[in-house]
């Protein structure tokens, strides 16, 4: 069988492209390198989310999976080895099945490198990666936010409108926004 489109990642948006693809009447298939996952399944609670609130996000993610999997898209856990576009077609190697399509989207997420001791552990108790998806919990709230790239000085300024205070640390040298 040849797919339409091969959506490589079973996080928040591998399954919202197999949704939006079975809706168009295409056959998707979504990999995943092990169970559905992603940055969304360490949220402890998710409240921006349309009528889900309060949502656990691996609960979230549990729900874009059976939406996307009722319309029709299917799902194999493997490991994409290689990706060879064939003319009008690529060839996938995951794990031992070759597999084509017409299309592949990646939505393989973004690896975070831990950088203090217990981290890990801490995440959505009190550990955050997106200051603006998560500026609620930290209401009235001291805070602190460790920060290699402008984006993060960006984070903490919005921070202030909802923290009692913010302490923001550089770990490399970066240009600070206006």
């Amino acid at each position: 069988m040849v797919y339409d489109v091969l959506i490589l990642g079973g996080g928040a948006a591998g399954y919202t492209a197999a949704l939006y693809a079975a809706r168009a009447g295409l056959s998707a298939l979504v990999l995943e390198k092990a169970a559905p996952g992603g940055q969304i399944t360490w949220a402890e609670r998710v409240e921006n989310y349309p009528g889900m609130p309060a949502v656990k996000g691996a609960e979230l993610l549990r729900v874009f999976e059976q939406q996307a999997l009722a319309l029709g898209a299917e799902k194999q856990v493997g490991v994409v080895r290689q990706i060879q576009p064939m003319g009008k077609t690529f060839m996938l190697l995951c794990d031992n099945d070759v597999i084509e399509s017409r299309a592949v989207i990646l939505c393989m997420g973004a690896a975070r490198p831990k950088l203090l001791p217990g981290e890990e552990e801490l995440v959505g108790q009190g550990v955050s990666y997106c200051g603006t998806c998560d500026a609620m919990f930290y209401r009235g709230r001291e805070v602190a936010v460790l920060s290699a790239t402008e984006h993060g000085a960006e984070e903490a300024a919005f921070l202030t409108k909802f923290a009692n205070k913010v302490d923001y640390y550089v770990m490399k040298p970066h240009a600070l926004p206006e």
